[in-house]
């Protein structure tokens, strides 16, 4: 997948579909009963996720709940309030964000949400204890404001490139240069190669390092990766097989 042009719309149906099957769904509630708070639900969705490359962090966002997965690491079993994942978080933000994403040039957060039909954002810098900004209109964050053909089912941030990207959830995007003079680009873009058909995209983590550059995908219980800059996509694999204690 190469963000830097225009992609075909040459999707592949896979050959068959990944579902959680009764082995994981009772695994899943095994570990709800070992200790998951209980606003995670086996049959919840994540719905957003970012990954901070300075300190080499996944946080994945359910509801009102976050859990944390360093690099190389296992999922951690401690699941957390969204509202402790820093200070001052709006009230309507509690239940639940739509998209994350973290900009290691500004050292920010920055959540995305749909309230009353219109999208917001907030922002956060990097730290323990640092303090949410106010809601600000999406019409703030591109000199052109926030074109109506784009949503924000997910996102991320792309420190090369130093670009935003906005996803729906069938995978076409928006995207915006970082700076505030910067106009967001409907450009009405897809995915080229064989990404996955029906695979409803809600939350994009770029994972930068010496090691690779990947995007990950996640639907469900399932992700997808995509090298940076080149096209083409992994098999959906078990996110439960990999991390055992998703949700």
């Amino acid at each position: 997948m190469k963000f830097d042009r225009l992609g075909n719309a040459g999707w592949r149906p896979l050959n068959r579909v990944f579902r959680p099957t009764r082995k994981l769904a009772t695994v899943a509630l095994a570990l709800l009963c070992l200790g998951f708070p209980g606003t995670v639900q086996a049959s919840d969705k994540v719905s957003a996720g970012v990954y901070n490359s300075l300190s080499e962090t996944y946080y994945f966002f359910f509801g009102d709940t976050s859990v944390a997965k360093k690099r190389g690491k296992p999922l951690s079993s401690n699941y957390k309030a969204l509202k402790d994942f820093g200070a001052n978080l709006p009230s309507g933000w509690r239940n639940g964000i739509d998209a994350a994403v973290f900009n290691s040039n500004t050292k920010k957060y920055y959540f995305f949400k749909k309230i009353d039909g219109q999208w917001q954002f907030i922002s956060k810098p990097y730290g323990s204890g640092k303090a949410f900004s106010a809601p600000k209109s999406m019409d703030a964050f591109g000199a052109n404001g926030f074109p109506k053909e784009c949503r924000v089912d997910a996102a991320t941030y792309d420190p090369i490139g130093k670009i935003y990207y906005f996803f729906r959830q069938n995978g076409s995007w928006c995207s915006k240069k970082q700076g505030g003079s910067q106009n967001v680009d409907i450009g009405k873009r897809t995915f080229s190669g064989n990404y996955p058909d029906g695979f409803k995209l809600r939350a994009v983590a770029l994972r930068t390092g010496s090691i690779d550059n990947k995007y990950y995908f996640f639907s469900g219980r399932n992700y997808v990766a995509n090298v940076r800059g080149k096209d083409g996509f992994s098999q959906p694999t078990s996110i439960p097989n990999n991390w055992p204690n998703w949700p």
